[in-house]
């Protein structure tokens, strides 16, 4: 188990936005989340301007 790393939390965020995120551990205890608890600070396109 384990969560995205960094660059796949930025790529889901980019595709899907705040989508609910399932973490499974290695007990197989499933944990929800949200995209946007993961990634609080996404970076944007108007981070581009």
């Amino acid at each position: 188990g384990g969560t995205p790393c960094g660059a796949c939390r930025q790529v889901i965020w980019e595709l899907c936005g705040d989508i609910p995120i399932y973490i499974c551990d290695n007990d197989g205890i499933i944990n929800e989340t949200t995209s946007r608890a993961l990634l609080p600070a996404p970076f944007e396109k108007h981070h581009l301007k």
